[in-house]
């Protein structure tokens, strides 16, 4: 049953919103994606940034996420938002994609190469996590020794770029396109998409203190079913807890 539900959703993760429990989710954090070197004044806003950038809500944390209805954004909104950092940049994408029904990843970072400030990043894209196509060498192998994963990418457009502010350091949203080409991830199964998984402080102490006293990972991931009511709803997968101990 248990290989079952993580097959399911690792399908499930290319045809697909944050924990209700936003707090589950604070310790994700961001990984350069695709670096590319600029001069500042070559990192230019959008065209039309001075006439539809409106700052309206400054976002300083999840915290802040309690006063957004995620489920109805539209583009003039996301437009108005300033962030304090690119952190919560990222959180803020994620939780609109949970809600929303798919997960997100990095993308491409531009960074500054002006003395003084080599370096220092100065716009970043995330985009859904089925964005681009899988390369054809890896679906025509002829020397394949297992099967090949279900096919999660399909080249969806939905994407957010967002721009520091030097003359404040805050990021606020320069361009945004919501439009897929797939359909979103029925909600009981959301948390298991790999953006929104997380194990959480506690959870961790929890799965050492069971290794501690001999159970096996596969027999704690059924105990913390067993607590959640069912697997789906645990937050996280079996691959999560093994990832946790190597580290």
């Amino acid at each position: 049953m248990l290989w079952l539900l993580q097959d399911q959703a690792k399908e499930m993760e290319g045809s697909y919103t944050v924990s209700l429990n936003i707090r589950q989710r604070s310790q994700v954090q961001f990984v350069t994606g695709e670096t590319v070197g600029v001069d500042e004044e070559d990192a230019e806003y959008g065209e039309d940034y001075e006439q539809q950038h409106k700052p309206g809500m400054i976002v300083d944390g999840i915290r802040s996420f309690n006063r957004i209805d995620f489920s109805s954004l539209t583009y003039e909104e996301m437009r108005r938002f300033e962030f304090v950092d690119l952190q919560t940049a990222y959180d803020f994408y994620n939780e609109h994609g949970q809600i929303q029904g798919f997960s997100i990843r990095r993308s491409k970072v531009v960074r500054s190469t002006k003395i003084g400030s080599e370096g220092e990043i100065l716009w970043y894209i995330f985009v859904c996590s089925r964005q681009g196509e899988r390369d054809a060498k890896h679906i025509h192998r002829v020397e394949r020794k297992m099967d090949p994963r279900p096919i999660t990418r399909c080249g969806c457009g939905a994407q957010i770029k967002v721009h520091v502010d030097q003359s404040t350091s805050r990021w606020f949203v320069d361009k945004f396109c919501d439009e897929h080409n797939h359909e979103m991830l029925d909600a009981r199964f959301r948390e298991l998409l790999r953006s929104h998984r997380v194990i959480k402080e506690g959870d961790m102490h929890q799965i050492n203190s069971m290794r501690k006293a001999g159970m096996h990972v596969p027999t704690i991931f059924r105990a913390f079913a067993i607590q959640c009511g069912r697997f789906e709803t645990v937050g996280f997968v079996i691959k999560d807890i093994y990832n946790a101990i190597e580290k």
